[in-house]
């Protein structure tokens, strides 16, 4: 009787020369992530710089606007009807070096009248953020408009009205993309939407707004800023006191 046996094959070992390139190869993975992660984190950090820089010629324009006026444009203009008209977006581009786009404006017409078809489709640069992907004539650069803020429907505010102080008081954010508009369109945020912010909030930059202060200071708001905080930030004579932001 003949009997067989069937030998199972030998396990092969790695050797020394193999695990060393298996793990440089694996060092190599972790330094490319890394320095892709990196990558990425400074374009990031570029951009949201370039999105306050922004930010800070806006406030410097309504500035200027209110050292020539002495008070600052209403968030809005209206027609005899008390219909809007024109956003302050509009009214503060000669200030922004805008003063030829400016003057194709037919301000007596409203913002999407066939008149001003031209200027609606010449977006200026510097109400752009260049983390939202957006269509090409939105913005995302929206006033405070409350009953209480800075910039109000209709009607102007004077920087010695901000009693509450112009370090304390929220003039323009850039908020998130979903409440994007056509930059000439009449129409911002109030404060609902600053206390609405959250986790799930699609900002164009990780956990919070940027946003310009009534004394042209650009900061950085986190999400998590407390209700009463934000609710101050937007009024400019609450008398509300605030904590850190």
């Amino acid at each position: 009787m003949i009997c067989s046996t069937t030998r199972k094959p030998a396990r092969r070992a790695y050797t020394l020369v193999e695990l060393v390139v298996v793990l440089l190869i694996l060092a190599a993975m972790v330094a490319l992530f890394s320095l892709i992660s990196g990558v990425n984190e400074a374009r990031e950090a570029a951009r949201r710089s370039q999105c306050k820089g922004h930010l800070k010629g806006i406030g410097l324009a309504l500035h200027n606007y209110h050292e020539e006026y002495q008070v600052f444009p209403p968030a809005y203009t209206v027609d005899e009807q008390g219909k809007p008209l024109h956003s302050w977006r509009v009214l503060i581009l000669p200030y922004l070096d805008q003063q030829a786009l400016y003057a194709t404006i037919d301000l007596s017409r409203p913002w999407d009248h066939p008149n001003n078809a031209a200027a609606a489709r010449a977006i200026p640069n510097v109400y752009r953020c260049p983390s939202a992907e957006l269509d090409a004539m939105q913005t995302t650069c929206l006033a405070i408009v409350d009953t209480d803020s800075c910039l109000l429907s209709g009607q102007s505010r004077t920087l010695s009205s901000i009693t509450d102080g112009p370090k304390n008081t929220l003039l323009v954010i850039d908020a998130p993309r979903t409440k994007a508009v056509h930059w000439m369109s009449p129409v911002d945020v109030n404060q609902e939407l600053l206390l609405s912010l959250n986790e799930q909030t699609p900002f164009q930059h990780r956990k919070g707004v940027s946003g310009v202060l009534a004394d042209d200071t650009v900061k950085f708001f986190d999400r998590d800023l407390p209700a009463e905080t934000w609710t101050g930030l937007c009024t400019a004579s609450g008398g509300e006191t605030l904590g850190e932001f």
